[in-house]
């Protein structure tokens, strides 16, 4: 996530994510101060041939991140010309060597273009890793490397993350992940923010940048299910309201187990070569959810709805 702003990048396009809190030149500028002042994050992609791009293209960037609801406010862009000049949005700002220092942290080139962004780190590196898959789209990169291939495991991924709106602990995956074994010690340590550190015992598998397998070892046993669930806030009763048949069932004992499930649509998509699921799947659904073969979804019989006990709002 901090390098590539998503937990299923596709390496074939390269421009990692670039940290700038340590490195900026100081100066006025209130974006980047505010942004380092509240704990927040810095930082930037370089486009390679990217300052070949027009002011519109600049802007239709910047509008495409802000449409996207990440929660970026907009874009700082600098342009390292192929004649050598430097241009950029914040010239106000920085001097000709004060953005030479940025793009130092890049090792710019005449012709790339460094594209900025501060906010929280989550919305910073939400919103570049999209600005890396559209600008390799723009300069033709990705169609230079469809014929690639990019395949790994994601592995150590954290137990639990921040609810942005009121700061409380949720599980990064779900509830019933087991903690790496390396790990389990840490659920019983005082400091939350300790606790906070687990890993979870789950693993993806990443091809091109589509999520084409994922799975987890699971918790069996009803010591460590009990205090996953008191680290996420829930009172005894509400453990037991919600999750007592599963807490009962260990009582009988459990194995450890686990697995995974592949996405064989996606799978066979890449392999296609197809761009979207639309063009490997037998029966699609329209982008309204409409499955334009069966015809579906269609009106309900009324004897149907009543036989159910179910009710319209009209």
């Amino acid at each position: 996530m901090e390098k590539y702003g998503s937990d299923k990048p596709d390496l074939r396009i390269g421009m990692p994510i670039v940290p700038l809190n340590d490195v900026l030149p100081k100066s006025e500028f209130g974006v980047f101060n505010d942004a380092i002042a509240r704990g927040g994050l810095v930082a930037g992609v370089c486009v390679k041939a990217g300052a070949a791009f027009t002011r519109k293209q600049l802007d239709a960037l910047t509008e495409k991140v802000k449409a996207l609801h990440l929660g970026l406010k907009g874009l700082v862009w600098i342009r390292y010309e192929a004649d050598g000049a430097v241009k950029s949005s914040v010239d106000k700002f920085f001097d000709e060597a004060g953005l030479r220092q940025i793009g130092a942290a890049f090792a710019a080139q005449p012709g790339d273009l460094l594209l900025l962004a501060a906010d929280s780190p989550a919305v910073v590196r939400r919103s570049l890793g999209e600005l890396r898959l559209e600008t390799a789209r723009l300069t033709g990169l990705a169609e230079q490397v469809r014929g690639q291939w990019s395949i790994f495991w994601v592995t150590d991924f954290p137990m639990f993350e921040r609810d942005e709106a009121t700061g409380a602990l949720a599980p990064a995956h779900h509830p019933f992940v087991a903690p790496n074994p390396d790990d389990r010690h840490l659920l019983d340590t005082a400091d939350p923010a300790v606790r906070a550190t687990a890993r979870a015992y789950c693993y993806d598998l990443v091809m091109n940048g589509n999520e084409i397998l994922s799975g987890s070892i699971r918790i069996h046993d009803r010591a460590t299910q009990n205090r996953i669930f008191e680290i996420l806030g829930l009172t005894e009763a509400e453990t037991q309201e919600k999750f007592g048949f599963l807490l009962n069932a260990f009582e009988y004992g459990a194995p450890p187990h686990g697995g995974c499930a592949f996405g064989f649509d996606r799978w066979v998509m890449l392999l296609a070569g197809a761009d979207t699921l639309r063009d490997v799947i037998a029966f699609p659904k329209t982008q309204a959810g409409r499955d334009a073969m069966l015809d579906a979804p269609s009106v309900v019989p009324a004897h149907a709805l009543k036989e159910l006990g179910i009710g319209v709002l009209k």
